[in-house]
This record gives C-alpha cells, sequence and structure tokens, in this order.
C-alpha cells in the first residue's frame, strides 16, 4: 500500500519519480537554442528543455532523423541518443569535459 493512502498500490510508481531516481546528476529546465552538428557543418537547430552534467532533453523539428551521435553546440559537448520520443530526444553527453578543437 502506498504510505499516503490506504488503497493498495499494486507495485506501479509514478513514471516521473521513477525517471527522477534514476538519474544521476540534477536537471535544469531551460529553454536554449542550439544546433546539432556533425564534422563542423549544422545538421539541424534544436532547443535544449533540460540539461544536467550528464546530458540533455532536446526538442528536435518534427521528421528530422537526428543521428545517433553528433556534437551539440552549445554547450560543444559530443553526444548520444538515448531515447527518441516523436519531437524530442534525450541525448548523454559522452565526455566529461565540453569539447575543445585545440
Amino acid at each position: 500500500m502506498s504510505p499516503a493512502s490506504s488503497r493498495p498500490d499494486f507495485g506501479y510508481v509514478d513514471a516521473e519519480r521513477r525517471d527522477a531516481e534514476r538519474r544521476r546528476h540534477p536537471r535544469e529546465t531551460v529553454r536554449v537554442s542550439a544546433e546539432t552538428t556533425i564534422g563542423g557543418s549544422v545538421q539541424c537547430e534544436c532547443t535544449i528543455l533540460d540539461i544536467s552534467k550528464s546530458g540533455a532533453q532536446l526538442a528536435i523539428p518534427a521528421g528530422y532523423a537526428l543521428p545517433d551521435q553528433f556534437m551539440l553546440i552549445p554547450p560543444s559537448r559530443l553526444c548520444r541518443v538515448v531515447w527518441r520520443r516523436d519531437d524530442r530526444a534525450g541525448v548523454e553527453f559522452q565526455a566529461e569535459e565540453p569539447f575543445t578543437d585545440r
């Protein structure tokens, strides 16, 4: 039974709470314009909806096939797509430090 109710919860967990518990780092809600690039050329413009030390959630143009790996600028980080839903994608940053071209 859930602690706040006398009704049994049958093992269901609020999806938002479950997702938050799996995150390694807290996320910050933002609305930042960004670009995905491959080999230095811009592939698409997107919006960063939330971001953490380890990744971000992006809003991408409908119908755009986001590649599995790309650079996200800002924050100039190599990204790997970990989930996709309609016009949203979750990405994981592939390095602790921002990419530098030095």
